[in-house]
């Protein structure tokens, strides 16, 4: 039985219990000794780490997707709390239980009715045949609805990204109402769509998400505009321009060069899709923080290297 959890853990406890093993490095020192850094995860977070006892050895027995007791004790290296750990215990298959380990879950059922409603409203004829191509497609659906979202960052839960399409698309009728010239029927359809190359980018694991071949040779920009390209061919006589801005608002929606858009947003409705989806994300994201540096009883959040910042709870 599994008494530690990530969440809980705090600078001076000492650690002995099983993890997930999500990523591990073997570094070298200046003085050219090696140590070796890794990543556990539980159903309720994760943590960085590091051993300097017979660092190679250790590397050697473990392999990211592992499951293994960790001894050790919990310190704080630059505002983060990380394990010092003495030990890594691999284990096998019957002595852990995978509900401890499992990403968490969230249905998705309370709100895919509204999403199907929404779709329904489409006017547009030919969207509304490729978002039915997509809902009649039961190996996309069942995929679309239960990967998270991204691997850490946001949505990071089964069922996170179906879940971040529909925010997307609830986001984007607040704006059309403000700015009726807005492609209504395009928005909604880019929102629900932009993100769909992540079901080849992610793989579909409830105890270890990570980034297939497919991901990290082509990125789910490429994969979407690749998905939605070969169901719009099997549409006779879907307009040009209407593909060609569907894609545009696909391969644009990360906004910037330097954050993998091939391209920039150059219509209304790829900007405002750019936007929402990274609201969405960061929203979502420093709530998530904010919430389990409360739980922690602390003000500030750890140093999160991802945006290079602490967040303040704002709690007077």
């Amino acid at each position: 039985m599994k008494y530690q959890y990530i969440v809980d853990l705090r600078e001076g406890n000492e650690v002995n219990d099983y993890f997930l093993i999500t990523s591990k490095n073997l570094r070298e020192q200046p003085s050219g000794d090696k140590f070796l850094g890794f990543v556990i995860r539980d159903k309720t977070g994760e943590m960085g780490g590091i051993l300097w006892e017979k660092p190679e050895q250790i590397a050697k027995r473990i392999e990211v997707g592992d499951v293994a007791v960790i001894k050790g004790i919990i310190k704080s290296y630059k505002d983060k709390l990380q394990i010092h750990a003495t030990h890594i215990i691999p284990l096998g298959k019957d002595q852990y239980a995978k509900e401890d380990l499992m990403l968490p879950e969230e249905t998705n059922k309370e709100y895919t009715k509204e999403l199907w409603a929404i779709f329904d409203s489409i006017k547009n004829p030919w969207l509304k045949k490729l978002i039915q191509s997509i809902r009649n497609d039961a190996k996309i659906m069942n995929t679309l609805q239960n990967i998270p979202a991204a691997k850490k960052w946001h949505h990071e839960f089964r069922g996170g990204l179906l879940r971040h399409c529909y925010e997307l698309i609830k986001l984007a009728l607040s704006v059309c109402e403000l700015y009726p010239n807005v492609n209504r029927d395009l928005l909604i359809t880019a929102c629900f769509l932009h993100d769909i190359g992540k079901i080849h980018e992610l793989t579909d694991n409830p105890m270890l998400v990570d980034y297939t071949d497919a991901g990290k040779l082509l990125g789910h920009l490429v994969e979407g505009a690749i998905i939605i390209s070969e169901k719009i061919q099997k549409i006779d006589g879907f307009p040009e321009d209407l593909r060609l801005h569907l894609l545009h608002c696909i391969l644009a929606h990360h906004g910037d060069y330097e954050k993998g858009s091939p391209v920039l947003p150059k219509t209304v409705e790829a900007m405002i899709l750019h936007y929402l989806d990274n609201l969405d994300a960061q929203t979502y994201a420093l709530t998530r923080i904010e919430q389990e540096t409360l739980k922690k009883g602390d003000k500030w959040s750890e140093l999160i290297n991802l945006i290079s910042r602490q967040i303040w709870t704002k709690k007077l």
